[in-house]
């Protein structure tokens, strides 16, 4: 539905400017007609020759007609007498006493469990037709799964705008765009009280999955998929070097009293990313060359393979005649239903801000039409997890702060402090706040750079087409987009028109949704996309969903009653306290800095260091 009540308007304002330059506005030359995107509830655009003809297939979208806007009887009458995905979640945000009713009655929690899975359009839908390969639909880019799938329909080719017919004929410069949208100028704490181990996860969680060549962001040498290679490996070589080959264990040292991942020097045949200044002793060999660069990487890392092996013991007491291979292929299994379990309860509950307690339960799905198959990943999927915002200017850990620049990598302060002492300090210490812009620090800006590269090589079609996509209203005017003025003048600036917002900044710049870490825009995203990754992944299907797959009822019943604080409970002496939230009355910011804050002049930002030093002389 986007763009149609004013493609006319601006491909006529358009005209004018083309024939000021011009002479002439003749369209079969110079205007690709799928760039208003005529095609309602997208269908898919297909431009014939060099004409202003062009041709909208619907199927499967529920509507038909020139440009799929007359919808089937199932579809009419399912948008008026059924709830909305969107209303569906509304109300799980709201009646706080009867979900907690709810919670403590296993058939009601199962049942409401089952309506919110059932009721998400889990999209994409599976296969892709579009990825990176090339803007329209191919076998190699199926076929290939070096390739990033696309939500959409990218941007035609031959556009009078680089977001279709909307905005300026160049996008704004990446550069001053991230200094005006992303700088940090003062540091605004997560109103939702995330703790900063909640990011940790996320991004240990995701690079499993997210998996880009440096040189070439559109490529992945991922499987697509969860699958705890970051321990294990991506490979049966990798694996086998990390492997103890006995008891089915993982190979691991002890620093401080404490295990750690092996020492690099003891895997030849594992590469990591490290730079030449760290020191031997903190080289440590792991299955993604990435996750020993930061402390929290290592952390979740480390937490894995002290789980791993304490599984093997326990199927080895139950289990006294399997081998070794039998014990770590189990073990292994059982790790990743843990971590699809937490993903899917603790980590997943508090990005929603769902007063139904969420649970991991992919039986509810085993008879419906879902595909049990590893999907590929969206590049969309890769740029929402960008949540560096989250990032505060510096660390608290055992009462020593460290700025930004001394925690990248350098894995020294978990070592030196040990597990229990990072848990505690991440537990407690507040996030930023995740969207709304100008809260991202300085020193993590060429992410935010690259990013933008990477959405404009694989031409995402505008914010707006996202909101549509997801069952959302688009927005019609910046202040709509942010929730208020000042960063909406600075937006409007460079985009002049809302509608060619890219997806990245729309993402990250959206006002924050009642009880959401996030804006309502990235929630319902994560909601499809990151509910599919977990609900699609073969352990969740019936054929490996079962006791038999974890070594019997007491393997299954591990998986199923995986919790964050019970799983960090058990593998960090001294069972220190997990936490996604930090409690009221605790944290390591001020009440002040707590609230959303109103932006400085940009002429008071400060570096990391520079925020430290002045955090400090205020206290």
């Amino acid at each position: 539905m986007l763009y149609n009540a004013k493609s006319g308007l601006l491909l006529w304002l358009w005209c004018v400017a083309f024939i000021s330059q011009n002479g002439n506005c003749d369209v079969s030359e110079s205007y690709n007609p799928c760039c208003s995107y005529p095609c309602m509830n997208f269908g898919i655009c297909n431009s014939i020759g060099f004409t202003a003809e062009y041709s909208c297939d619907c199927y499967g979208t529920g509507y038909f007609g020139n440009n799929c806007e007359i919808a089937t009887w199932r579809v009419w009458i399912k948008t008026r007498f059924m709830p909305s995905p969107l209303f569906v979640k509304s109300q799980l945000v709201r009646w706080k006493y009867i979900w907690s009713i709810v919670n403590n009655i296993d058939f009601l929690s199962r049942m409401f469990m089952r309506v919110l899975l059932t009721s998400m359009p889990m999209r994409p839908k599976s296969p892709e037709a579009f990825n990176t390969a090339a803007s329209y639909t191919t076998w190699d880019g199926y076929a290939n799964k070096s390739y990033y799938a696309l939500t959409m329909q990218p941007v035609p080719e031959n556009c009078p705008t680089p977001m279709g017919i909307a905005g300026p004929q160049k996008l704004p410069d990446p550069e001053e765009l991230v200094k005006r949208v992303f700088t940090r100028t003062k540091f605004k704490a997560c109103p939702r009280r995330t703790s900063v181990l909640l990011p940790y996860y996320g991004q240990h969680l995701t690079h499993q999955a997210l998996k880009s060549y440096r040189e070439f962001p559109l490529l992945t040498w991922g499987q697509h998929t969860i699958d705890m290679s970051h321990i294990y490996g991506e490979t049966l070589q990798k694996q086998r070097i990390l492997r103890s080959m006995v008891e089915g264990k993982m190979k691991m040292q002890v620093l401080n009293g404490e295990e750690y991942p092996p020492k690099l020097a003891d895997c030849p045949g594992i590469n990591m990313s490290y730079p030449a200044s760290t020191p031997e002793h903190i080289r440590f060999a792991l299955g993604h060359p990435f996750f020993a660069l930061l402390p929290n990487l290592l952390y979740w890392s480390t937490l894995w393979l002290r789980e791993h092996n304490r599984v093997c013991d326990i199927m080895a007491e139950v289990h006294p005649n399997w081998d070794d291979e039998r014990l770590f292929q189990t073990a292994r299994l059982i790790t990743l239903g843990e971590l699809l379990t937490i993903t899917g309860s603790s980590y997943l509950q508090q990005i929603s801000g769902n007063y139904l307690r969420l649970r991991y339960l992919p039986e509810l799905m085993h008879d419906t039409a879902s595909q049990w198959e590893n999907h590929r990943i969206p590049v969309e999927f890769n740029t929402l997890y960008r949540w560096h915002s989250a990032m505060p200017d510096f660390y608290t850990i055992a009462g020593k702060d460290y700025t930004l620049k001394e925690i990248i990598f350098n894995a020294a302060p978990l070592i030196d402090h040990g597990t229990a002492a990072f848990t505690i300090s991440s537990s407690k210490q507040i996030a930023g706040r995740g969207t709304g812009g100008r809260n991202m620090a300085k020193l993590l800006h060429p992410v935010a750079l690259q990013t933008i590269k990477m959405n404009r090589d694989a031409k995402l079609p505008p914010f707006n087409r996202y909101r549509e996509y997801f069952g959302l209203p688009r927005y019609e005017t910046f202040e709509d987009l942010t929730g208020e003025t000042r960063l909406a003048k600075v937006l409007r600036d460079l985009y002049i028109d809302v509608d060619a917002v890219e997806f990245y900044v729309g993402i990250f710049v959206e006002k924050i949704a009642y009880r959401k870490m996030f804006g309502q825009t990235l929630i319902e995203a994560i909601g499809n996309y990151a509910f599919k990754i977990i609900y699609s992944n073969a352990l969740a299907s019936p054929e490996y969903w079962r006791e038999s797959t974890f070594g019997g009822k007491v393997g299954f019943d591990i998986v199923r009653d995986a919790d964050l604080k019970s799983f960090v409970c058990r593998n960090v002496e001294g069972c220190p306290r997990a936490s996604f939230r930090v409690e009221e009355g605790i944290g390591f910011i001020s009440d002040e800095d707590s609230e959303v804050m109103m932006y400085d002049d940009l002429a008071d930002i400060r570096s990391p260091s520079e925020n430290h030093e002045k955090k400090h002389a205020e206290l």
